[in-house]
C-alpha cells in the first residue's frame, strides 16, 4: 500500500482541496458503490489502455473519488469519477486503494473536513450511484438489481481515514 500512495502522492494527494477526506477502501466496494458505464465497448477500451499505462508504470494522474449526498444517517454516491483505474488496480491485486470523498449536505452544500469526518462517523448506510440508463444492467435478474443497488454498511467501507487537512 505504501508503494501505492507514494505512487500516486507528486500528482493527486498534495493537489486535494482542504476539503476532502480520504479513505482506504478494497476496490471491489469501489465498483460495487460505483455505477457501470452502459458502454461495454468503451469500457474494454479504456482498461486495455489503462491497463498498458499501468504495466509501462505511468502514474495516475488522479486518485478515483466519490461525492456523497447526505439523507440523514444515510449517505448516496451522486457520482464517481476512477472506475477504469480501480479495476486496473484490483486486477493487479490491489488490496486496498485510496479513495477520495466529497460529501455534500442534503441542502447541497460541501461539507469541510472537520464536518464530512465527523459525518462519516455517524453515517449508517451508503447507496451506491444510481445509473440512469436501463441498459446499465442488463445481465442482471431483478433480485440480483435490487441487491446490487442496495446499501453497504458504512462501518465497514469507511474504517481507514485520512484527512488532508493535516498534510
Amino acid at each position: 500500500m505504501h508503494d501505492l500512495v507514494q505512487a500516486l502522492r507528486p500528482f493527486a494527494i498534495d493537489a486535494l482541496p482542504s476539503n476532502a477526506i480520504i479513505s482506504l477502501m478494497t476496490p471491489e466496494t469501489f465498483l460495487r458503490l460505483a455505477s457501470p458505464s452502459s458502454s461495454r465497448i468503451q469500457i474494454q477500451h479504456r482498461e486495455r489502455l489503462l491497463k498498458r499505462l499501468y504495466e509501462q508504470h505511468v502514474r495516475f494522474a488522479s486518485l478515483p473519488e466519490f461525492i456523497l449526498t447526505l439523507n440523514g444517517t444515510d449517505a448516496q454516491v451522486l457520482m464517481h469519477d476512477g472506475r477504469h483505474r480501480v479495476i486496473v488496480l484490483r486486477d493487479h491485486d490491489a488490496a486496498l486503494i485510496p479513495v477520495v470523498i466529497h460529501i455534500e449536505s442534503d441542502s447541497g452544500q460541501c461539507l469541510d473536513t472537520h464536518q464530512s469526518a465527523a459525518c462519516l462517523d455517524t453515517l449508517v448506510n451508503i447507496f451506491p450511484q444510481v445509473h440512469e440508463d436501463d441498459e446499465a444492467y442488463p445481465d442482471l435478474s431483478d433480485e440480483e438489481l435490487e441487491e446490487r443497488l442496495g446499501p453497504l454498511p458504512a462501518r465497514d467501507i469507511f474504517n481507514h481515514l485520512f484527512s488532508t487537512a493535516a498534510n
